[in-house]
């Protein structure tokens, strides 16, 4: 482990529902936001526009990362890292039992939390909390 100026750094392995939450959030908002000057959209721009002014060996196979991290992101948006495993078990393995679907796309959910995030607390059902759906993903 790395000495850090205070001594040897240490890596936290468990941490609260809110740690999660707030965390979470932060990565959502900068994955998912097109407002977020570090976004997943923005950065991927700048880098996309850098990589096609460079004329070299490297340009073509940098652009094709862009275009995969892109269509990985789009992909995400329709169907949940969990659904995609389960699909490809079904398909590799013929583990039939995981045979099903969720109930709503993450791009749909995402839809829902941002009309949440932005209402007012009192318009939501007590105990309703809009990153909860979140948490048993980030937990796999």
């Amino acid at each position: 482990m790395p000495e850090g100026p205070y001594g040897p750094e240490e890596i936290e392995r468990e941490f609260s529902r809110t740690d999660l939450q707030v965390g979470f959030a932060g990565l959502l908002r900068q994955c998912d936001s097109t407002k977020e000057r570090a976004s997943f959209h923005g950065v991927r721009g700048i880098l996309t526009q850098k990589a096609d002014a460079e004329h070299d060996d490297a340009r073509e196979m940098h652009l094709a990362h862009l275009k995969a991290w892109r269509d990985a992101a789009k992909k995400l948006h329709l169907k949940s890292l969990n659904q995609l495993i389960r699909d490809k078990l079904v398909a590799d393995e013929g583990l039939h039992a995981f045979a099903y679907n969720e109930e709503h796309s993450p791009g749909y959910l995402l839809s829902l939390w941002g009309k949440e995030t932005r209402s007012s607390p009192t318009s939501r059902p007590v105990g309703s909390d809009p990153t909860s759906f979140f948490l048993c993903e980030c937990r796999i």
